[in-house]
């Protein structure tokens, strides 16, 4: 049940199967007959030369990802017996079909990065279970209101929609709150959004506090949304969900500034939620106030590996966001371009998060071959993730990076930036991370020493 609840339904084609519970087409039983017993008859290498037979016949097998068929392994014969037959039969399918296809085969099943994917949250069933059941106990029947007032795609407003939805399975009613004027684009952008939205303005929350035990502003320009509410003996609980140290969008001693700035203390007691460490202590030196870390999070059961990638370019991916100059999108783009210079044809790159009539992109480098994808909602990111090998981000910081875990979570490799982003990146083991502020370094690690 918990397999087919947490199973992305890919039905990935595979080399190689375990004969010990199959589908088989009568159509292919006509084509290549059955199971070779003279030569596997007494066990152990029937199924794979059944499949190698069928795959060189043109048929394809699959695997069954949301199944789950229990196996007592290893009942028929003896831990030595196994052993004999399993050796004869790798020498027999070597024979047969030749040792690079079995290592081939072997390989992909082992290591390709959709069976990988798979096996990692087959991994982690239980554990799920258990966190969502410890949630019902502690906060089944809780009412939370998140104030979330965006249009248009983004990793903010998808991280609050994932955990809110994380949150309905443990038994929270939960709602957001959106501007009127937001309704169409909301609803266009954020399908996914299977929650009760109410659209108003911000004075309609001093009625509607009052029937929640928490309401949550998610973006510093909704802090003072929630002065409109009144709480009575406590209740609602004001929180803030601080996913950035927001004044670093804006330039400094501006007043978009000085407002992001001032949103960590607008109002007594309220308390604030973030993301990361880094993020806490931005906070606490900067506004003087404290956060509670909640910790980084990305919605695995979307964002998976869903292709093997096969033989093409290389293919990297990156956002690029002209108004958000922390997100470095110049340098983004002129080493994006250098890459291109340097590869050609061996690599294809992929730009999202900007369309083309952006007056800021068109100051952009662009003079080089790429795919722009435009800004798409969290689908289609996670569609292009699976399809690209590398993404890099070369902001100048980054309070979680958000992106860049969506794009480990579906296989890549990922390159970000040294500031911020600690909280799960692991330079030279899960990623490669790079000084911001130069160039030379965010080049050095895109292009490997005695590649450039």
């Amino acid at each position: 049940m918990r397999v087919a609840a947490y199973s992305g339904r890919l039905y990935p084609t595979i080399p190689l199967l375990n004969g010990f519970c199959f589908f088989v087409r009568r159509k292919v039983v006509d084509a290549i007959g059955l199971f070779d017993e003279e030569n596997f008859g007494a066990g152990y290498g029937e199924e794979d030369d059944f499949v190698l037979r069928a795959r060189a016949a043109g048929w394809q097998a699959a695997l069954a990802d949301d199944a789950y068929v229990y196996h007592a392994q290893s009942k028929s014969y003896s831990h030595e017996r196994r052993r004999q037959l399993a050796e004869r039969a790798g020498k027999l399918l070597v024979a047969k079909h030749g040792q690079a296809v079995l290592d081939a085969s072997v390989a992909l099943a082992h290591h390709g990065r959709v069976f990988e994917g798979i096996r990692a949250r087959a991994g982690v069933l239980h554990e799920r279970a258990r966190y969502l059941e410890l949630g019902r106990e502690r906060f089944g029947g809780r009412k939370v209101l998140f104030v979330l007032p965006v249009a248009d795609p983004g990793g903010g407003g998808n991280v609050v929609i994932d955990e809110a939805l994380a949150m309905q399975q443990m038994g929270v009613e939960v709602a957001l709150f959106n501007s009127l004027e937001h309704r169409e684009r909301f609803s266009r952008n954020f399908p996914s959004a299977d929650l009760p939205v109410i659209y108003g303005e911000p004075a309609d929350l001093g009625a509607l506090g009052a029937a929640y035990d928490a309401v949550v502003a998610t973006l510093n320009t909704s802090v003072a949304w929630l002065q409109h509410i009144q709480p009575q003996q406590g209740a609602p609980v004001l929180g803030y969900y601080v996913q950035d140290f927001e004044p670093y969008m804006y330039q400094a001693e501006t007043p978009e500034y000085a407002r992001a700035l001032a949103s960590y203390t607008l109002i007594p007691d309220l308390v604030r939620l973030t993301k990361t460490e880094w993020n806490r202590q931005e906070v606490r030196q900067q506004a003087g106030v404290d956060c509670v870390v909640v910790g980084p999070s990305a919605n695995i059961d979307l964002f998976r590996p869903r292709t093997e990638g096969g033989v093409r370019p290389l293919r990297v991916a990156a956002m690029v966001r002209p108004a958000s100059y922390y997100r470095s999108p110049w340098l983004t783009m002129e080493l994006l371009r250098q890459l291109v210079a340097r590869y050609g044809d061996a690599v294809e790159v992929v730009v999202f998060g900007v369309e083309t009539n952006d007056p800021g992109f068109a100051l952009l480098p662009q003079d080089f071959k790429f795919t722009l994808a435009g800004v798409i909602n969290q689908r289609k990111v996670a569609r292009l993730l699976s399809e690209v090998d590398i993404f890099v981000d070369f902001s100048t910081h980054q309070a979680m990076g958000l992106t860049a875990m969506e794009a480990m979570a579906c296989g890549d490799a990922v390159i970000v930036p040294s500031v911020g982003a600690g909280s799960f990146a692991r330079h030279g083991q899960n990623c490669l991370m790079v000084n911001p502020q130069s160039q030379q370094d965010c080049w050095q690690r895109v292009v490997p020493a005695g590649r450039r």
